[in-house]
């Protein structure tokens, strides 16, 4: 009996080895093949794009897939074009009419104005199939347009930047570069300006950005249509390299080689003279975000900044702005749209506050004087509140209607960045009433009467 066990023991474990083979998707030809690709990149052009440029042959633009081992080889894809064992990218045939739509089949019953072939770009899934075997592989289509471009801005600068070159020697090579291509509004993309010799001030714009940050500089865009000749859209660039911020101009001069001018830039406010007023005015903000606290100066190249410009600022990320003393107008919508904005010192100096400057506005706290021109616009708009800054306790910092040394510690916290000062509280250190705190304010409050509680007295 127990050899016959072993025999039956033995006779089942060949049997589970046997249904184990069994199961698996194995043949010997199935292990013998081998794919040529599993990823593959292909090159497209559209055709406005080709009219101006020709692929090199270096850069496929189709693919071929073949399986050592098997004879029976296709792909297969929604999103490209393929013909038994090739792949192509996927080309969109669009045909616009003159009243705005735009179809796949063309509509006799419509007027046609134009018919465009555009390649499908990005990266897409296919499979390959080979005597019954499956292979998933992916395919990348790329814009040759994009890789020119990027070729040719790289070969200009690295035959025209040296080592020894300062920020605004860069910049010109740069400005060079833009001002030698046509203006052209046809084209609004700095790549279309690459390509076909020409663009707009967006595609301008775009190409002084690329090719700072290729620099190893930081770039954005400002608005540049509220500048002098400028037009209703326009743009130029602001750059900055760690130290210096500059403005860019290369827009909408149309002969070639096109001016390109590069302004070092003392503020990130833009201004422009006030004659009514006799100093500047502030109407926009630069920066490339724009601050939860946004502080005015009150001097520009030596003179006084005395008025904040139409739609001087329409973001909804400012939170608080703080006006200097002097400045006497506010004008419309300066502030129109600012859904975030709580807060807004308007000093005595303002005289004038145009009746449509805080709209758009929530709920705001005008911080000023009692009897000014802030206090009437406050009482005058439902959705404003007006806090007077003339009873504020001068010395007392910290709020607990004394001077004291403790007033001092706070004040010299906040100068060292330490800590965070509200609106009242740096009315209070402004000892001198110039409307800044600085040391000369912690050096006035230690001499007063620090140590004496209630002063007023």
């Amino acid at each position: 009996m127990a050899g016959k066990k072993t025999i039956l023991s033995v006779t089942a474990a060949v049997s589970v080895l046997c249904l184990l083979f069994a199961a698996l998707p194995f043949t010997a030809s199935a292990a013998e093949q081998t794919i040529n690709a599993t990823e593959v990149t292909l090159y497209a052009l559209s055709d406005t794009d080709a009219a101006a440029l020709s692929i090199p042959d270096e850069y496929p633009q189709a693919f071929t897939f073949a399986v050592e081992g098997a004879s029976d080889v296709a792909v297969s894809s929604w999103y490209l074009d393929c013909s038994g064992a090739t792949v192509r990218p996927r080309i969109d045939t669009r045909y616009w009419y003159t009243d705005g739509w735009i179809y796949t089949e063309p509509h006799e019953e419509k007027t046609l104005y134009r018919v465009t072939h555009d390649p499908r770009f990005g990266t897409f899934g296919a499979t390959v199939t080979a005597d019954g075997r499956s292979y998933y592989v992916t395919v990348n289509v790329v814009n040759y347009a994009s890789v020119y471009a990027d070729r040719t801005v790289r070969d200009y600068l690295d035959a025209n930047i040296t080592d020894g070159m300062t920020t605004r020697e860069k910049l010109e090579v740069i400005g060079r570069f833009i001002g030698d291509r046509e203006y052209d509004w046809q084209y609004y993309t700095f790549e279309e300006m690459v390509v076909h010799g020409g663009g707009d001030c967006w595609a301008s714009t775009e190409g002084i950005i690329t090719m700072a940050k290729l620099l190893g500089m930081d770039a954005w865009e400002r608005n540049g249509n509220r500048s002098a000749t400028a037009g209703s859209n326009h743009k130029n660039a602001m750059v900055y390299d760690g130290e210096t911020y500059y403005m860019v101009e290369a827009g909408y001069n149309m002969d070639v080689p096109r001016a390109c001018t590069v302004t070092e830039r003392t503020s990130l406010f833009s201004f422009r003279y006030n004659s009514t007023y006799g100093g500047y005015e502030a109407y926009q903000y630069d920066g490339k975000t724009m601050p939860a606290k946004l502080a005015v100066p009150d001097t520009f190249e030596g003179e006084p900044v005395v008025s904040v410009g139409k739609l001087f600022v329409s973001n909804t990320d400012v939170q608080e702005v703080v006006l200097p003393g002097t400045v006497k107008r506010i004008d419309s919508d300066s502030f129109k749209n600012c859904t975030s904005l709580t807060s807004l010192v308007i000093p005595s100096s303002v005289t004038e506050i145009a009746d449509t400057a805080v709209d758009g506005v929530p709920s705001v706290t005008v911080y000023g004087s009692s009897g000014t021109a802030a206090e009437t616009y406050a009482n005058a708009k439902d959705n404003v509140t007006f806090y007077d800054l003339s009873a504020v306790l001068r010395g007392d910092v910290d709020g607990d209607g004394n001077v004291t040394i403790q007033d001092a510690t706070q004040l010299q916290r906040y100068l060292a960045e330490m800590q965070q000062l509200d609106i009242p509280a740096l009315a209070a250190a402004d000892m001198n009433g110039d409307g800044r705190v600085n040391v000369r304010d912690v050096t006035a409050l230690q001499r007063s009467r620090v140590a004496t509680p209630n002063p007023r007295n």
